[in-house]
Parts: structure tokens; C-alpha cells; sequence
């Protein structure tokens, strides 16, 4: 009768340490998956903030835009030159 008791406490304890680690492990996947959420979230959020950066960035740099700003603040104005080449051509 002795054994019988030490075996069941045994088992009962052996189930405690096993459903306490399968706790503690189910835990930990949710924590680990909400922190990848977030992460997620936030290259999101810098993943857009670049694209619009990146746009701002090629309207910055126009040169139409240039262009106008050259013409408006500092009074320059862009003339094409013309050239003409002559090419001679021996026979």
C-alpha cells in the first residue's frame, strides 16, 4: 500500500511539473507573438514613412522645380544655347 501512494505522488507531481511547463510554454508563444505583431507594425510604419520620404524626395528634386525656384527667388533664367556643328567631309 505504501509503494501505491508513493507512485501516485509521484505521478501527481510529475503532471503538476509537466502542465506547469506547458503553461509557462503556451505563455511564452503568446508573448512572442504579439512582440512579432509589433515588430511587424513598425516596419510597416518605416516601410511607409520611407515611400513617402522617397516622394518628397523626387518632387525636391525637380527640375522643373528647380527651375522655377532658380526663376522666382534668385531672378535666373535658362537659355538654350544653339550650336551648329559643321562637319567637312573629305573625298
Amino acid at each position: 500500500m505504501q509503494g501505491k501512494k508513493k507512485m501516485m505522488a509521484w505521478l501527481l507531481a510529475a503532471t503538476v511539473f509537466c502542465s506547469l511547463v506547458y503553461v509557462r510554454s503556451r505563455f511564452f508563444v503568446v508573448e512572442l507573438s504579439y512582440e512579432i505583431a509589433q515588430k511587424r507594425r513598425h516596419k510597416e510604419n518605416v516601410e511607409k514613412e520611407n515611400r513617402e520620404l522617397s516622394l518628397e524626395l523626387s518632387i525636391l528634386k525637380s527640375p522643373s522645380r528647380i527651375e522655377n525656384i532658380a526663376k522666382e527667388k534668385f531672378s535666373l533664367s535658362y537659355k538654350p544655347q544653339h550650336f551648329h556643328h559643321t562637319i567637312m567631309m573629305e573625298n
